[in-house]
């Protein structure tokens, strides 16, 4: 199914029933690779350990990593107690975890399949996470950017408004446009704000009425706050590059 030589949804479920496996409507595809230095040996153990702490999965050893079909009633989440037992794991061993969106249609296996080896691949190269769970709806609009490929041409989808306050920042020695990234990706949330960026709350509120009043926004319009947060993505996104 991996390799996406059984897509027929009645084959399938013939199959399944055949071996007496009932799915539940929560299923989530996770691949977790060894690190650098592990061997065949550190391989077949990190199978015994998956299986002790996600004894509901069904898991194969593909490629030179594990995969497991996560078969269970909640869903893998941080705040999920199956999270938390296996974190520890994950980072005492430098094991890093790609996990797929939520699915219920098994014959989209191969599909979540990528979903958990792209989050696993940009969680590490990208972001530099060396352990831990990266989850694929977390990291699938740098997946967006990285299929266009074309840095130069991303910089076409920038509001003009945070090209000119980069531009302010830099004439005038300030750090606007990055209090305004930190502002809109928290929510609007002024305490969390300024604890962020060590600041004062009425030095934050003093920002970014400045903000406001370059710009000659009031941070309300809905379709400037999506343009204004791709735009920082995308200029994220960028300088990984």
């Amino acid at each position: 199914m991996l390799d996406n030589h059984l897509s027929s949804p009645h084959t399938i479920e013939m199959r399944l029933n055949t071996l007496g496996i009932k799915l539940h409507k929560n299923m989530q595809l996770v691949i977790v690779r060894p690190n650098t230095h592990s061997t065949a040996h550190s391989l077949d153990i990190l199978v015994k350990e998956l299986h002790l702490l996600l004894p509901q999965s069904m898991y194969v050893v593909y490629k030179n990593s594990v995969v497991l079909l996560l078969n269970q009633e909640s869903l893998f989440y941080p705040d999920n107690a199956i999270y938390k037992r296996i974190k520890c794991f994950l980072h005492a061993n430098a094991f890093t975890m790609g996990v797929s969106n939520p699915f219920s249609d098994i014959s989209k296996l191969q599909i979540h399949y990528k979903q958990a080896i792209k989050a696993a691949e940009i969680g590490n190269n990208r972001l530099g996470i060396k352990s831990g769970a990266i989850y694929f709806k977390d990291i699938s609009f740098l997946y967006l950017l990285e299929i266009s490929n074309k840095t130069e041409e991303n910089l076409h989808f920038c509001h003009p408004d945070i090209s000119f306050l980069i531009e302010y920042d830099e004439l005038h020695h300030t750090e606007l446009s990055h209090t305004l990234m930190v502002f809109l990706f928290n929510g609007q949330n002024t305490a969390k704000t300024s604890n962020l960026l060590n600041i004062h709350k009425n030095t934050l509120l003093y920002r970014i009425n400045k903000i406001k009043k370059i710009l000659n926004t009031s941070l309300e319009n809905g379709d400037d706050l999506f343009s204004y947060q791709l735009s920082f993505k995308i200029l994220n996104y960028n300088s990984l590059q």
